[in-house]
């Protein structure tokens, strides 16, 4: 099963995962053929990219950290969040808090320890989704540095409402393709030290306000809002600034495409221990798949291999189903083979494909 994008190339295949609206309702069961009509309603309701099933691997399930119902129901409460704070009514934390426990409670459950990320919206609704991946970014590091406790549960708080300052930048300016002016630029950072106020007023004893003000911080105090240093940004800040970055170049945006999780995680490298903490740094880099279940990946022998598992003691070198041979040539389900690549040390990635060759494509057309 494979996250493509959602246009006429899926037209046909058939739907690997089922869609859930904002209230946890079904729109689409796994199962279902992908048709020009079912195609044009999910991008009617923002959809950009669907899970399908893998020709030469239809028995592969996607690997998310959270489930696909507890997502959609947090995108849901932040939407009402962003209508409650823009008209100044109360908040209703009830259903905050509900989510953030069924999204902790689902990055406990994975045995793996191994987190996957996967959006299937468009770009505009990436605050939504962006605010739900910081979130579960921030409480696996907590997790996996701290342990559990109400810290956990504080900080996870704060990452899903950290960009509510946003609310407050024009739209025009938020989905800008070009570069932002000076003014611009000004406007969008205010979202910090606006944010911070607002978690302010709806959590007044609370640590959670410190991710909104300080996601943008940066250790050597080249961030925003405030210049701040590595002593004096608060382990909150930290951990947010590092999901935050992770999840913004892993996501498409209107002013650039999104980059692949491998190599987000050369531009974390390069940041760890200047602009950020290094330790944290490590440990998403660690904890993170590089590799998502359902990648397509180029071996240097030449053959293709599918991802079917993380490898809890390697994010970079997965589980995998070899698919064809070093010819190019589809093996039949009999004369598949999985192996580990953290143990076939010998064979390296050679690159990730967006979709089978035309060579082999061919030959599935075939079958």
């Amino acid at each position: 099963m494979l996250l493509s994008r959602l246009d006429h190339r899926v037209t046909g295949k058939v739907l690997g995962h089922n869609i859930y609206d904002e209230s946890g309702r079904t729109l689409l069961r796994r199962g279902v053929t992908l048709t020009p009509r079912y195609i044009a309603r999910l991008r009617k309701q923002g959809y950009l990219s669907v899970y399908v099933l893998d020709e030469l691997v239809p028995d592969l399930l996607p690997d998310e950290t959270i489930d696909t119902e507890t997502r959609g129901r947090a995108i849901g409460a932040m939407r009402q969040l962003g209508d409650q704070v823009s008209n100044g009514h109360p908040v209703d934390m009830v259903r905050i808090n509900g989510v953030i426990d069924q999204i902790v409670d689902d990055l406990k459950g994975r045995p793996e320890g191994i987190v996957t990320l996967s959006s299937m919206k468009t770009v505009d609704d990436y605050t939504f989704e962006h605010s739900v991946n910081v979130c579960i970014l921030t409480a696996f590091l907590w997790w996996n540095m701290h342990g559990n406790g109400c810290d956990l549960l504080e900080l996870a708080r704060g990452a899903l409402m950290h960009d509510i300052g946003k609310l407050g930048v024009p739209l025009e300016i938020l989905l800008k393709p070009g570069k932002l002016t000076e003014e611009e630029y000004v406007e969008v950072q205010r979202h910090a030290e606006v944010g911070y106020n607002v978690l302010r007023d709806i959590l007044p004893d609370s640590a959670s306000p410190l991710v909104a003000k300080e996601h943008h911080e940066r250790i050597d105090g080249s961030g925003y809002p405030e210049g701040r240093d590595e002593i004096s940004i608060s382990m909150y800040g930290r951990m947010g600034a590092v999901a935050d970055v992770y999840d913004a170049i892993t996501s498409d945006r209107v002013y650039r495409n999104k980059m692949r999780p491998h190599e987000a995680m050369s531009v974390l490298e390069r940041m760890a221990g200047t602009e950020l903490d290094a330790e944290v740094t490590q440990v998403l880099i660690q904890g993170v798949a590089h590799y998502p279940v359902g990648s397509r990946l180029l071996l240097d022998t030449g053959e293709i291999a599918v991802v079917v598992e993380q490898d809890p003691g390697s994010s970079r070198r997965p589980r995998v189903r070899i698919v064809t041979d070093a010819e190019g040539v589809v093996l039949r389900p009999a004369n598949q083979r999985e192996i580990s690549l953290s143990q076939w040390t010998e064979r390296k990635i050679v690159d990730v494909l967006e979709d089978y060759p035309e060579h082999v494509r061919s030959q599935i057309g075939d079958d």
